[in-house]
């Protein structure tokens, strides 16, 4: 279901970079941001609409791949809407009916987003992996 006139003004007004922007990285994260908790908690209602969950699933790549194309491009952008979306989804975490289930798979994804980065940074102090762009790393 497309998000109502009234929403997507909202959302285009708080996160557009100049006068009359609908294109830019951060709306159309914001959209995808919306639609993809609008259809998750679709999904929490209807278990096996399958067809909305591959369109789900669809939203959250486009999603990450317009994080990844900020991320690249503009870090401060890409600090800056992370830090939005976080803020929003603390508020989601409040609106929801299941809280603990909600919490409990949260804080999974979070213990596996620690658990990585503490292997990366062991990868690269031992030198499986070495640093590049970065600006304290060694030339190659």
């Amino acid at each position: 279901m497309p998000l109502a006139t009234e929403k997507k003004t909202e959302i285009i007004l708080a996160h557009a970079q100049h006068e009359g922007d609908t294109g830019s990285a951060e709306v159309q994260i914001s959209m995808l941001t919306e639609r993809i908790n609008h259809l998750t908690q679709h999904l929490r209602v209807h278990r096996k609409d399958h067809h909305s969950r591959r369109g789900l699933l669809m939203m959250v790549g486009q999603r990450r791949r317009q994080l990844a194309y900020l991320n690249k491009t503009d870090v401060e952008r890409y600090r800056a809407i992370v830090a939005s979306l976080g803020s929003a989804l603390f508020h989601l975490t409040r609106k929801a009916g299941d809280s603990s289930k909600l919490a409990r798979d949260l804080t999974i994804r979070v213990g596996l987003s620690v658990v990585l980065f503490i292997l990366l940074m062991l990868a690269w102090h031992f030198g499986l992996i070495a640093p590049h762009g970065l600006a304290g790393g060694q030339p190659r």
